[in-house]
């Protein structure tokens, strides 16, 4: 608390609610916590009153908003009604991932870590959360799956913060809960494939180029009363789009044929929303917020 009030600049990936209140000597840099499929702010279906009025409060928090691509600053600027400056440089923490650069992250560090064997597939399944359920989204049965892959892969259960205190700690043969893990980009770097649904890590797995497949039995539900979402994604997803389990395991069997199958896609997909990500995000953001000017109170 104390940081948060006396220090300079500071800088956050989601609301900073009511219990903090900007001083005039303090830079406040949003970075949102990643690019978007399912609508946020303004932009969900039948926004309340008063919540238009809390998302009023809040953005009058902000100085300064990152976004990761232009689909991004876009929405960005719908949903929270923002016109203020916008920062559109790639996410910093996705360096990491960048291969070939000099901030490129060591998976084989990570796996090993986590116990994942040399000869395993990795395989990280990463939900995002549903406003109809408190639970950890896991349409997959992962013992089911597990089974169905064999001993030469494991599953990286990675469940979403909103969710962690209604469950516990899933154990199982073949699975390695990663959910209260600290480093997300730590995953990514260890993992050799991702299953996702809705999940904006899907925008920052697809810098390391390694094969997705999206699982999303609840599509017509999710898309058309439960959040709503800004694009088809099974027009554009760079790799399959399923609704049964059993296909689920024959994609992630077939892997080695993904990069061929869905090059096109996902050429398409990283010049859309990963184009910034070069492993120089930091250092572009860094020196604008250093480099950024508050404006001074209105005179009237």
């Amino acid at each position: 608390w104390h940081a948060r009030a006396t220090s300079r600049y500071v800088v956050a990936n989601d609301w900073l609610r009511r219990q903090f209140e900007p001083q005039p000597f303090q830079v406040v840099l949003q970075t949102w916590h990643g690019s978007m499929l399912k609508r946020i702010g303004l932009d969900r279906p039948k926004v309340p009153a008063e919540k238009r009025r809390i998302i009023d409060v809040e953005r009058a928090k902000w100085d300064l908003l990152l976004s990761q691509n232009f689909h991004s600053t876009e929405i960005l600027r719908s949903a929270y009604a923002w016109e203020g400056p916008i920062l559109e440089e790639g996410y910093p923490r996705n360096d990491p991932l960048t291969p070939g650069s000099t901030q490129a992250g060591d998976g084989a560090a990570i796996r090993a870590a986590l116990g994942i064997l040399p000869s395993q597939r990795a395989i990280l399944y990463a939900p995002t959360w549903r406003e109809n359920l408190t639970e950890m989204v896991t349409f997959l049965d992962l013992e089911r799956l597990a089974a169905q892959l064999g001993p030469d892969h494991v599953i990286l259960l990675r469940g979403h913060s909103r969710t962690v205190a209604f469950g516990a700690s899933v154990t199982m043969a073949g699975v390695i809960d990663v959910t209260t893990y600290p480093e997300v980009t730590d995953l990514f770097l260890a993992a050799d494939a991702l299953i996702t649904d809705y999940s904006s890590v899907m925008f920052d797995y697809s810098v390391t180029r390694r094969p997705m497949i999206f699982f999303v039995p609840d599509m017509d539900a999710y898309r058309d009363s439960l959040r709503g979402v800004y694009f088809d994604l099974s027009e554009v997803a760079p790799g399959p789009v399923l609704d049964d389990q059993d296909d689920v395991a024959e994609a992630v069997l077939a892997l080695d044929q993904a990069g061929e199958r869905y090059a096109d896609l996902y050429d398409r997909w990283f010049q859309r929303f990963n184009h910034h990500d070069d492993g120089r995000s930091a250092e572009r953001v860094t020196a604008q917020l250093l480099a950024y000017e508050k404006p001074g109170p209105t005179v009237r």
